[in-house]
């Protein structure tokens, strides 16, 4: 058996990571898979089947870590779907901590049609990110799945304790595809006056435009802004005393990985439902006249990972990648 992984990293435009976001998705993928024990394995794109080749019934794909999910998907090109030459599919197909791409209403019959299909080996356990995205395929017959939560927050302990005293220091994020200037410039106000050395981290290719879009000179002279990479951003955390404040949910994640306070600006369903699930600490983008109470406040909290259920999804992919399923 060949086993195929969508690849996250694979939104590029020139060459050039759309989201570094997706390198931290991705490195969970590899880091929770133990992906050395397989002998064959290939990244495709996520954005469907490449039809270069035609798959064989004995291949399986795990589609990883990603919003690939949504309502009639053949018509939704931010979701996954398989290539023309690879439609009917015959071979296993496993979600792995994959997310229903927005909020929409319950699916209709197409949907539940085509993925009942895609999804229809029913002695496979399919892992997702949330309840609302768990609910979603249940409403189309799936009921072999689990909400083990995204995979980037699996080895993060369940009891997260900071230092009491804010630090002097913030590195921020905002997101050049879900703009809004009101919030966005509140947002960097707040951060602004309650930080004496201000960073910002460009996760997303358009996110430092954006920023210059919407601050004059005076207020940008005041920032400063990283190298666009992820190992720049890794290195501010680990060698700086700093806290993340900003839109990005992964940009939190991984100042939550490195042992700093993180503070997510729900702009979407992702960070809002993982939330609801796992305590992850979020704030609405309409509710920032909190933001402020909350960065001088002590910051620690109990996150909620269901061990049980990401337990219960690894043995079964494990059994199936060993032939025992």
């Amino acid at each position: 058996m060949k086993l195929y992984l969508t690849d996250p990293t694979s939104h590029q435009h020139d060459g050039i990571i759309k989201n570094l976001g997706d390198i931290i998705i991705k490195e969970a993928i590899i880091d929770n898979l133990n992906l050395s024990l397989q002998p064959q394995i290939e990244w495709v794109p996520i954005d469907g089947y490449s039809d270069r080749q035609k798959y064989s019934n004995k291949d399986a794909m795990i589609l990883a870590g990603a919003n690939i999910l949504a309502n009639n998907p053949l018509l939704n090109t931010s979701v996954w779907k398989p290539g023309l030459r690879n439609f009917a599919i015959g071979n296993y197909l496993i979600l792995f901590g994959v997310g229903w791409w927005q909020y929409q209403a319950s699916p209709d019959f197409i949907t539940k049609f085509f993925y009942k299909y895609w999804l229809r080996k029913d002695h496979i356990i399919h892992s997702v990110r949330d309840s609302y995205t768990e609910e979603m395929l249940r409403k189309c017959g799936i009921g072999n799945v689990v909400n083990t939560g995204c995979p980037s927050m699996w080895k993060l302990p369940e009891q997260l304790k900071f230092e009491s005293v804010k630090p002097e220091a913030v590195v921020f994020t905002i997101t050049d595809y879900y703009k809004n200037h009101k919030y966005d410039r509140e947002l960097i106000q707040i951060i602004l006056q309650e930080y004496n050395r201000v960073y910002f981290f460009s996760q997303g290719i358009g996110d430092i435009a954006y920023l210059k879009n919407i601050l004059d000179e005076i207020t940008l002279d005041k920032i400063e802004i990283l190298e666009r990479s992820l190992t720049a951003f890794d290195d501010l955390l680990k060698s700086t005393v700093i806290d993340y404040v900003g839109t990005r949910l992964h940009g939190g994640i991984r100042a939550l990985q490195n042992s700093r306070r993180a503070f997510i600006i729900a702009v979407d369903n992702r960070a809002l439902e993982i939330s609801k699930d796992t305590q992850l600490p979020v704030i609405h983008r309409n509710k920032l006249s909190t933001l402020s109470e909350k960065i001088n406040k002590n910051f620690e909290f109990t996150l909620k990972i269901n061990r049980i259920n990401i337990e219960k999804f690894k043995t079964n992919l494990n059994q199936f990648l060993q032939g025992e399923k």
